[in-house]
């Protein structure tokens, strides 16, 4: 397996399942994230409600109730470029048993098709492969396809 690096790597597009079924929101971007980022309308250090800028986040321990969902590539913006300040986006809420490319922590060594992911404490935007031998409540994700150490993208099936 080839490590994709960029969105455009792995097709270039965050819904892979289609977009036929999926729950859609729209937001603010604040310039933190890139199509395929973890996101929020949560300022994560107050809990508290922002101007409703969509973020990049890291979810520091169980604070799930931060993520609101992953951004979606824009028509008119390069899909591995930041979304400007102030442009409009849209987020998917990811679903059970749908495909997505997301953006994850650089992995630092080969994980396999069925090791899980969870929301990593840092590195925004991204989430973090776990291995196996979680328990079922401590992951979020499961891959799909191998990734290599250098991995920065990964089609994943929620749960």
């Amino acid at each position: 397996m080839t490590a994709w690096t960029k969105l455009s790597e792995a097709g270039g597009v965050v819904c892979v399942s289609g977009r036929a079924d999926e729950k859609i929101i729209t937001g603010k971007a604040d310039g933190s994230a890139k199509a395929g980022y973890l996101v929020s309308v949560m300022d994560t250090g107050t809990l508290a409600a922002t101007s409703g800028d969509i973020k990049a986040i890291a979810v520091a321990g169980n604070a799930t109730d931060w993520f609101t969902g992953i951004l979606l590539e824009k028509y008119n913006t390069d899909c591995d470029a930041a979304v400007a300040d102030g442009d409009l986006v849209e987020i998917v809420i990811p679903r059970g048993g749908h495909l997505y490319n997301v953006a994850i922590s650089a992995a630092g060594a080969t994980y396999e098709a069925g090791d899980v992911l969870d929301f990593p404490a840092a590195d925004a935007g991204k989430m973090a492969v776990q291995g196996a031998g979680l328990e079922d409540n401590d992951y979020w994700a499961i891959l799909t396809q191998q990734v290599t150490a250098t991995s920065e993208f990964a089609e994943v099936v929620f749960v």
